[in-house]
């Protein structure tokens, strides 16, 4: 009995001296009629404390606008590539989603694993993908 109390008492100092015990998720998601999917998620921000929602909120809305173009599908990434082609490449290759159309991509945030909260960010023009290529919406 000893010996498991003294693990957990070693495990507990570990977990809080290697870092915070609070964290931000950024997310961008797509909703389909029974369920939202993540189409990408960003690295995990810092907190102060778990109860910090405004702070996870404008630190998600930075990320998303500074790293998306304020969620700009056709914007471009210093590889040349869109968010769009991410987008749609990630729906293919990870949820096997082949075909989108006419989709707004949305930002989200969670607050230490809470739950997801929309962060007032969409995407401009609706997404649109063909076996996991980014294409134009017009006639779809």
């Amino acid at each position: 009995m000893r010996t498991i109390l003294l693990i957990a008492a070693v495990l507990a100092g570990v977990s809080s001296a290697t870092g915070t015990d609070s964290w931000c998720t950024c997310s961008l998601m797509v909703n389909y009629e029974n369920m939202i999917v993540m189409v990408y998620k960003f690295p995990e921000e810092d907190l102060s404390t778990c109860t910090d929602d405004d702070t996870c909120k404008l630190k998600c809305r930075n990320v998303i606008e500074t790293q998306t173009n304020t969620i700009d599908l056709w914007g471009l990434d210093p590889h040349g590539h869109t968010v769009g082609s991410h987008i749609c490449e990630f729906l293919y290759d990870t949820e096997k989603i082949p075909f989108v159309f006419n989709k707004i991509v949305h930002g989200y945030y969670q607050v230490c694993g809470g739950p997801w909260v929309y962060t007032d960010q969409d995407s401009e023009d609706m997404l649109c993908c063909d076996l996991g290529i980014h294409e134009h919406c017009t006639g779809k």
